[in-house]
């Protein structure tokens, strides 16, 4: 069960409206590391709150959902209206995540943040809030280290919040359900200790995942990166061990938003986490929480992977099985949290796994789509 607060289109400070399922449909709601989500959900175009002063476009959104051991409304997601559109009897109703707020802010021209990384953050948000409210107020940050980055122009914010993370150790960034954005070296714990997702294909029995997807995608790989910029100078960047297991992949990448060496070289290093080895497309749609009969204790007690267990960022371990191959064990990062629900209100959640030490950005976990659209193409083909 689901309900979702509507508010006005510059904050978070008093709910305008507010819409529970069965009335509405919720169909789909995404999360991703560095990156907005998105949500989608539908209203019968005949109900009294369904009327275009409700859902204006950017009109700012908290989705809640129902946890399913407590019976509890929790908060899931947050973002604003982008798209409405009648379709049938039904509006639907697309929404950004709230990070998409900053692509449509702009920084002063030619801004340069030479100072500690979360303390020029702050100060961006606090410029940027200061032009004209967003609702998203500065959260945690940890990230303490000094870089220097130059911005061409007025970059857009969400531009310049992605180059500060890149210059600062691959940083990572979210905004969280109290419409704070937090800064900090990584997102996410560590559970690999006690989540662990187990897929086979030998027959075996112990399998917690219904689903799972791999496909790794080599030809955007470098594993050598000459690094430049038009105001600093710095030597390349490489890998070994990839260098021995794929051989030399070279490439020369421009960074003129770096001032400094320091700059330029943690620029490159981050660019080289995601080109160092094949882009992963690993997908699992886990078992979902149910409840089973126990016949020791004689009771139904809950069993399977909650929603509320994981998080953006988290580690996890993962253990593959398959007919040709032997058991691998690794440990993943979750990078995407996507969640379908169908028209009976059943959920089906997957999740999108990087390998850890890896910078996340949009246009990485992009890649992942294209992958998908071009095996979509390749199944259309077949069929022809």
């Amino acid at each position: 069960m689901f309900a979702i607060e509507l508010y006005e289109t510059t904050g978070f400070d008093s709910v305008q409206t507010k819409l529970f399922s069965p009335t509405i449909s919720v169909r789909r709601w995404s999360e991703r590391i560095n990156a907005p989500g998105s949500l989608y959900f539908t209203i019968p175009k005949d109900n009294a709150k369904a009327t275009i002063t409700n859902l204006r476009q950017k009109r700012r959104v908290r989705l809640f959902r129902r946890s399913r051991e407590t019976g509890v409304f929790l908060p899931a997601w947050l973002g604003f209206i982008q798209d409405i559109r009648d379709v049938g009897p039904n509006r639907e109703v697309i929404c950004d995540g709230m990070l998409a707020a900053l692509d449509t802010r702009r920084t002063a021209e030619n801004e340069q943040f030479n100072g500690q990384g979360g303390t020029e953050v702050a100060g961006l948000l606090s410029d940027v809030n200061g032009a004209g409210a967003t609702g998203i107020s500065m959260g945690t940050t940890d990230v303490t280290t000094t870089r220097d980055v130059l911005m061409s122009g007025r970059a857009t914010v969400a531009d310049a919040l992605e180059k500060i993370a890149q210059a600062h150790d691959s940083a990572e960034y979210q905004v969280n359900m109290d419409a704070e954005l937090d800064f900090v070296q990584v997102l996410g714990t560590d559970k690999s200790g006690t989540i662990h997702v187990i897929y086979r294909e030998d027959g075996g029995r112990g399998k917690n995942l219904t689903e799972m997807q791999i496909a790794y995608l080599g030809k955007p790989m470098a594993n050598k990166i000459y690094p430049k910029s038009s105001a600093a100078m710095a030597s390349d960047v490489s890998d070994s061990s990839s260098i021995s297991t794929y051989g030399l992949l070279e490439d020369e990448v421009t960074f003129n938003e770096a001032q400094d060496a320091t700059t330029l070289t943690a620029m490159a290093t981050s660019r080289l986490s995601q080109t160092k080895q094949p882009i992963p497309d690993f997908r699992i749609i886990p078992e979902t929480s149910r409840k089973v009969f126990d016949p020791v204790t004689g009771t139904r007690a809950l069993t399977g992977l909650q929603y509320e267990d994981i998080e953006i960022g988290d580690l996890i371990k993962a253990t593959i099985i398959t007919p040709n191959e032997s058991t691998q064990e690794v440990v993943k990062r979750v990078a995407e949290i996507v969640v379908d629900v169908d028209e009976n209100g059943k959920e089906r959640i997957s999740f999108t796994l990087s390998d850890a030490g890896v910078f996340v950005t949009a246009g990485y976990l992009n890649a992942v789509g294209d992958r998908e659209l071009r095996q979509q193409i390749h199944t259309l083909e077949a069929a022809l």
